[in-house]
């Protein structure tokens, strides 16, 4: 009996300590300040995420999340902190235009560990509430609304203003058009037509620009990844003319198969596509090494597939192909 009671009394001590690990996992609070404001006055929202290495998660979007209050665009900060955790700060500038004590609900936060994305869980903030004031005195009862303008009729009586430039107009007209005939030039000037880019040059100069910014450098990773798989989208819809940009990830890679592409692109256009939805969705932060060799992947893939103009050997009129493939 003495002995059941040991294992009995071991058996708790150690769930109690899993426990308590398992609370350390993700730590999430939302802080307001100030507690107290008038209607109006900006407020700083922060969303503050502690996290163990290897854990990932998903907020809600405040914007939605928040109604009625206005929640502008989060700066996001991360710094490590002791006992080999990660610190991210989610701050939010936002405006409140109802007056009383208002509430913010709990915010519930979903994580998993990357070595098993199926085995989600989560956790709740505590309810942050703020104390809004009106702006009008107590004697502001007796306000009352602004009367709607009167319109007070004013006759025109300038016709001969309207007439006289009428005249100069016509006058003007008649002028321009004889000068034109005069000139052998036709009467309307058509607007010269501006020559279509070739889609390959666009996507090219694109990357050249993303590269320069060194988003992933400035830790602006999200901004990076959204901009790579928009150039990437763009070109295969001007380059092969599918939906690319209204598309889901897996609708692309349904386009790029029925079309008979997937052999030449469809590796490259998964990858790539598939990490930027992870950093976007999933809030995951690839190396740097990941990041350069994929737009490092996406300019050779542009390369190979862009269309070239080759010269008929009949010497007739030019045809265009893709480089790397033969002339027929």
């Amino acid at each position: 009996m003495r002995y059941s009671l040991i294992s009995i009394s071991l058996a708790l001590f150690i769930l109690s300590s899993e426990n308590r690990g398992y609370s350390q996992e993700v730590q999430a609070d939302l802080f307001l300040t100030p507690e107290t404001s008038k209607v109006g006055d900006l407020l700083q929202l922060k969303l503050e995420l502690k996290f163990a290495d290897g854990y990932q998660f998903q907020i809600p979007d405040l914007k939605v999340a928040l109604l009625p209050m206005e929640v502008g665009d989060p700066r996001i900060t991360r710094e490590r902190i002791e006992g080999g955790m990660t610190a991210e700060i989610h701050s939010f500038e936002t405006f409140v235009f109802d007056t009383g004590r208002i509430v913010i609900p709990s915010q519930k936060i979903v994580y998993w560990h990357e070595l098993d994305a199926t085995d989600r869980k989560n956790t709740q903030t505590d309810t942050v509430w703020i104390y809004v004031q009106s702006l009008l005195t107590a004697d502001a009862s007796d306000i009352r609304d602004i009367k709607e303008p009167i319109e007070i009729p004013q006759p025109f009586d300038r016709w001969w203003l309207v007439i006289l430039l009428l005249a100069l107009l016509t006058v003007a007209l008649i002028v321009y058009y004889f000068w034109r005939k005069r000139s052998d030039k036709p009467i309307v000037p058509f607007k010269k037509k501006k020559d279509i880019r070739p889609a390959h040059e666009i996507a090219l100069e694109s990357l050249r620009i993303l590269k320069e910014k060194r988003l992933i450098e400035n830790n602006q990773v999200d901004r990076y990844y959204t901009a790579l798989s928009k150039i990437l989208r763009e070109y295969i819809e001007n380059r092969y003319f599918l939906k690319a940009l209204e598309m889901t990830t897996t609708e692309v890679l349904d386009a790029i198969e029925r079309a008979g592409l997937y052999e030449k692109i469809g590796d490259g256009v998964k990858e790539v596509l598939s990490e930027s939805d992870l950093v976007k969705f999933a809030r995951f932060i690839p190396n740097k090494s990941v990041g350069d060799r994929l737009i490092s992947d996406t300019v050779t893939m542009v390369d190979k597939t862009k269309i070239v103009p080759v010269v008929n050997k009949s010497g007739q009129k030019p045809i265009s192909v893709s480089e790397g493939e033969e002339e027929t």
